[in-house]
C-alpha cells in the first residue's frame, strides 16, 4: 500500500543518511588523529587524480543528468594524493548534488608560475551571503540546501577544510543564490620529477 510505501521510503532515507553520516565523521576523525609527518606533500598527477574522482563521481552525476566538463593539464602538484581525492571528491560531489537536474558542472585549472588554480563551479541552487561564512563549519546547513539535498551529512566542506588548512592550501568559495557556485583552490605546482 502506498502509505506503507511511503514510510518504507522514509526509513531507507534516513538510513542512508546516517550511513553517510557515520562515513563522514569517522573520515574527519582520522583526518584529525593523524600526526602531520604521516603525510607530508609529494608529487601528484593532478589530472590522473582528478580522472579518478570523477570516474566515481559519474554514476552520480548521470543519476541527476549532470553533465561535467573539464579542463585539467598535464601538470604535477604537491599534495597527499588520498587526502586531496578526498576534498575534490566532496567538492565535486557537493557541485553535482546542488544542481538542478540537467545542469552542467566545470572543473578547470589555471596554472601560474609557482602554483595552480583548480575550479569547481556549479549552476545550482547557490549559497546565501549571510551563510557563506559558515559553510565549512561541522554539520552547517542552509535550510535551501537541507531542502534540494536530503541526503547531505554537513560534514562534506568540513573535511575539506580539514585538508586545505592541513597542507597550507588556500580556498575560496563564490556564489549568487539560483545562479550557482564557485570553489577555487590553489595547489603549489612540483618541479620536474617522479609523481606519487
Amino acid at each position: 500500500p502506498e502509505e506503507v510505501r511511503n514510510i518504507i521510503e522514509r526509513i531507507d532515507l534516513r538510513a542512508q543518511t546516517l550511513s553517510a553520516r557515520i562515513k563522514d565523521i569517522l573520515i574527519l576523525g582520522d583526518l584529525r588523529s593523524r600526526a602531520d609527518a604521516e603525510h607530508q606533500p609529494a608529487p601528484v598527477d593532478l589530472a590522473m587524480l582528478l580522472g579518478g574522482v570523477l570516474e566515481q563521481l559519474h554514476e552520480r552525476a548521470e543519476g541527476r543528468q549532470v553533465t561535467i566538463y573539464t579542463t585539467i593539464p598535464e601538470l604535477v602538484v604537491l599534495g597527499d594524493r588520498e587526502q586531496l581525492a578526498m576534498l575534490f571528491e566532496n567538492l565535486i560531489s557537493n557541485a553535482i548534488a546542488y544542481s538542478e537536474e540537467g545542469a552542467s558542472v566545470e572543473v578547470s585549472c589555471a596554472a601560474g608560475a609557482e602554483d595552480i588554480e583548480v575550479a569547481v563551479r556549479d549552476h545550482g541552487i547557490g549559497i546565501r551571503k549571510d551563510a557563506l561564512p559558515h559553510i565549512f563549519e561541522e554539520y552547517y546547513r542552509t535550510s535551501e540546501a537541507s531542502r534540494h539535498n536530503r541526503l547531505s551529512t554537513g560534514l562534506g566542506l568540513a573535511i575539506v577544510r580539514e585538508v586545505a588548512d592541513r597542507f597550507g592550501l588556500k580556498i575560496t568559495v563564490t556564489s549568487e543564490v539560483g545562479e550557482g557556485t564557485t570553489f577555487k583552490l590553489i595547489l603549489p605546482l612540483h618541479e620536474q620529477g617522479s609523481t606519487q
